[in-house]
């Protein structure tokens, strides 16, 4: 309660104007913003907009300020508020550039930090203007009109620090240290990162998946013959360990099983053989109800007004790294590295909120953009997890 009190105090030190409870109400169908009008859905009740006379779930415009008011807190400030430095330290005269730096008034700025000349251009960023001019003004009304920026303008945004952190790993383990990483400090280290992406991963809605038993899952599998009679789930399965090459997800030697969830996007993704003469398609049904990170659903857009919205940030960064496409096969071998080594630790360090261990990660295709899954089940203990229920062979 003592962070939500100083907030409530920094809200009335700028003057944010609070309507009073019951005076208004607002129903979904106004703002630009998705996650607003989400926010009222989900919290509102029975009513009559205040605003536009339709019947519906509505919300008390107070409590909506209140809301409005209290992001706005957490993330902006009037610039003069910041105890920024004065652009006369930095520049002789208004037409010196200094890269990095921008002067806003008479302050100095981070080039890439977000300024809003007045309260009108920040509610237009933030998806705060709507079709309603009397819903504009009472919102409007609810900030000083003064120039507004980024709180501590000078730090990066909570995302931007986490995908510069993953960067660093990445360039460690690709580049500098791979295998005794863990033994150096945190700090040094940057491992933390790998415990971050579990915690966000574990305390996020959505992201884990379960896979129902009967699933159909597809896998391919290229051959310099055609198959013989005797070719069967062992030859379509995970590949045995000593025969396991270089994947996305996991290092040679290192048995997954890599499927597809439709045919395309397993014969698109398949690792074609040179001297191809024919390719095997493997239907797969599981046969036990599995539980993977999924990070396919995350929002193609991400707002202020979303919740956890930094962390949804960060994995929708993180993800589009690990899935990028990649066309040299010797630079593959060093740019798996990172996400070979994250699907390790989620492999075997990570559990949910009841402790529990997880059995795969779902990604997007970088060849379909459809849903590709890895699960952690080599050529031995496969049959645990799927059996075969068809073979097709492509020419």
């Amino acid at each position: 309660m003592g962070r939500v009190k100083e907030l409530l105090m920094e809200m009335e030190e700028h003057g944010y104007e609070i309507l009073t409870k019951g005076e208004k109400y607002v129903c979904p169908h106004h703002f630009e913003d998705k996650y607003l009008n989400q926010y009222i859905e989900t919290y509102g009740e029975t009513g009559v907009c205040s605003y536009c006379g339709r019947k519906g779930t509505v919300f008390d415009m107070s409590d909506l300020a209140n809301h409005i008011a209290m992001t706005i807190s957490i993330n902006f400030n009037d610039i003069d508020s910041e105890y920024l430095p004065l652009s006369s330290s930095f520049f002789d005269d208004e037409e010196e550039q200094i890269p990095g730096i921008k002067q806003v008034g008479c302050y100095a700025v981070p080039e890439s930090t977000d300024v809003y000349e007045d309260t009108f251009e920040m509610m237009e960023e933030l998806g705060l203007h709507t079709d309603c001019d009397s819903l504009n003004d009472d919102i409007d009304h609810l900030f000083e009109d003064k120039t507004w920026i980024k709180k501590d303008p000078f730090e990066l945004w909570w995302n931007q620090k986490k995908e510069l952190q993953w960067q660093c790993f990445s360039d460690m383990v690709k580049h500098s240290r791979r295998f005794t990483f863990l033994a150096m400090s945190r700090v040094a280290s940057n491992d933390d990162i790998l415990e971050d992406l579990c915690g966000i991963l574990r305390n996020m809605d959505g992201i884990l998946h379960p896979i129902p038993i009967g699933t159909t899952l597809y896998r391919t599998r290229s051959l310099d013959k055609e198959p013989n009679d005797s070719f069967g789930f062992t030859d379509i399965t995970s590949a045995p360990d000593k025969y396991a090459g270089q994947c996305r997800m996991s290092p040679a030697g290192v048995s997954m099983f890599y499927g597809a969830f439709d045919m395309d996007t397993a014969v698109a993704e398949s690792i074609k053989m040179a001297n191809e003469k024919a390719l095997v398609i493997g239907e797969f049904k599981t046969t036990r109800e599995l539980t993977v990170v999924d990070l396919i659903p995350l929002p193609r857009e991400v707002s202020i007004w979303m919740d956890k919205w930094e962390a949804v940030s960060f994995l929708k960064s993180f993800h589009k790294d690990i899935t990028r496409p990649l066309m040299n096969n010797a630079k593959e071998a060093i740019e798996y590295i990172p996400s070979q080594i994250f699907t390790e630790y989620l492999r075997w360090m990570f559990t949910d909120k009841q402790g529990r261990n997880i059995d795969g990660l779902m990604y997007r295709s970088c060849k379909t953009q459809k849903a590709n899954v890895v699960l952690f089940c080599n050529n031995e203990n496969s049959h645990k997890w799927l059996k075969l229920e068809n073979l097709s062979t492509r020419k």
